[in-house]
């Protein structure tokens, strides 16, 4: 669950937060004004988050995304990667 900070609070426990996020994973939404202006967030999450995105927004891999599950769902069975020609 991520910790909601107003900026002026932010900013005198700026280090100790970094140390959180880097270490426990903690998130930090700091408010301006009482709404949210930016999120403090891990590199490694932030990392996956972004891959995440890039894969949700190409429509081409999402596609065959999809149809795998749906072969799947409906029964298809896969193949072990040594019987997979690689080249």
């Amino acid at each position: 669950m991520s910790k909601v900070v107003p900026v002026t609070e932010f900013r005198s426990t700026v280090l100790k937060a970094v140390r959180k996020v880097q270490h426990g994973g903690a998130e930090y939404v700091i408010t301006a004004g009482g709404k949210p202006a930016a999120v403090l967030m891990g590199f490694e999450e932030w990392e996956n988050l972004i891959e995440t995105l890039d894969i949700k927004r190409d429509k081409k891999l999402m596609k065959m995304i999809r149809q795998s599950r749906r072969y799947f769902r409906c029964g298809g069975k896969g193949k072990s990667y040594q019987k997979i020609d690689w080249n």
